[in-house]
């Protein structure tokens, strides 16, 4: 018998039920009561008491659309999802024997190298004219360098100065840029920088990739089985996916470049390796969410340096065990946030 250990998030039975009709496409439940017939739907639909809003569709439709497309009762539920995933990866990290902080913002991530006020070139949103103000981190790379003959003063003038013309970034955003999880192996001082991000791909924004997506997989299968070869197109990640990735490799890169530096300066032990911890609604893994391995490797590790443990059971088998938990679990957490969308969603927001 399969025994699952408790979670560490809520998971109501109104919010299953949510994400089981959202996932096996059956019209939610009646919420709101404003039912209607509307072109396009073959079920009488909610008209969202919220909109206008980003979202194109006014009506609550069965696969959560609605609630994806940034509808504001449906918020709490985009929280809670995001919450729940990193709250796994926090536990299960801390399991595998490593140290995790959890928000860790620039100025920590950098070991206090840069002041809070120098951590603000490293914004959380930053604009396309921001990304292209490069003279700072040059600025940055020339103070730090042995060859510079600027005094301490001289260097922070000139540092203050250049980060004075960079574009005014938003009052919530003076902090810089955070990371949902920075996981640390104290021995070796490798460390491993994890940000979380779902998204849904049954979205109409969306849809016309993973279509076409789709039938390349589906063309590929079928010409494989006529040749009797294995398809090199079966394990290709969603193109949402793919780009979700990207943008988070390229929003984080500038934080990667300076902890580089700061190797090459004795300040720490490893670069950081960045992981985007991608995901769907529907609960497929992003290609390079490898924490999830990591972690794993790092259980086992730990496992075996342990020692026989006292009930008998043999490393291999805790192993899986941890496995199937953490990759449970990441799936629930998922359903849990899915489901909390699908119960808010078109609600009456103030």
């Amino acid at each position: 018998m399969t025994k699952f250990t408790k979670l560490c998030f809520v998971f109501t039975d109104e919010e299953y039920t949510a994400w089981c009709r959202s996932f096996l496409g059956i019209p939610p439940k009646t919420t709101i009561g404003n039912l209607s017939d509307q072109v396009g739907f073959d079920y009488p639909v909610q008209a969202c008491l919220a909109w206008p809003h980003r979202g194109k569709s006014r009506f609550l439709d069965a696969d959560g659309c609605h609630a994806a497309s940034h509808c504001p009762p449906a918020r709490r539920g985009v929280a809670k999802k995001h919450t729940n995933l990193v709250r796994v990866l926090e536990q299960a990290a801390k399991k595998a024997g490593l140290a995790v902080r959890v928000e860790p913002g620039a100025y920590e991530l950098l070991l206090g190298d840069l002041s809070k006020t120098e951590c603000r070139i490293f914004p959380k949103k930053a604009s396309a004219d921001y990304t292209k103000k490069q003279a700072v981190i040059d600025a940055l790379e020339l103070a730090a360098s042995p060859a510079c003959a600027m005094t301490e003063e001289q260097k922070g003038i000139h540092l203050q100065s250049l980060i004075n013309e960079l574009p005014r970034v938003a009052e919530d955003d003076r902090t810089g840029l955070r990371v949902d999880l920075a996981i640390e192996h104290k021995l070796t001082g490798e460390a491993r920088w994890v940000d979380v991000t779902a998204t849904h791909t049954g979205s109409p924004s969306y849809a016309d990739g993973e279509i076409k997506a789709v039938a390349r997989r589906q063309m590929a299968a079928c010409i494989s089985s006529m040749m009797d070869v294995l398809d090199p197109n079966k394990m290709d990640p969603s193109p949402a996916l793919v780009a979700r990735e990207t943008v988070k490799f390229q929003k984080y890169a500038r934080l990667l470049h300076v902890a580089s530096k700061q190797v090459t300066e004795g300040k720490r032990k490893k670069t950081p390796v960045f992981s985007a911890m991608a995901m769907t609604d529907y609960g497929e893994v992003g290609p390079k969410s490898a924490e999830l391995l990591e972690i794993v490797n790092q259980f086992q590790l730990k496992s075996e340096s342990d020692g026989r443990r006292s009930d008998g059971c043999p490393v291999t088998q805790v192993v899986k065990d941890f496995r199937r938990q953490l990759y449970v679990d990441v799936q629930l957490a998922l359903a849990a946030g899915t489901g909390r969308m699908m119960c808010d969603v078109g609600r009456v927001w103030r």
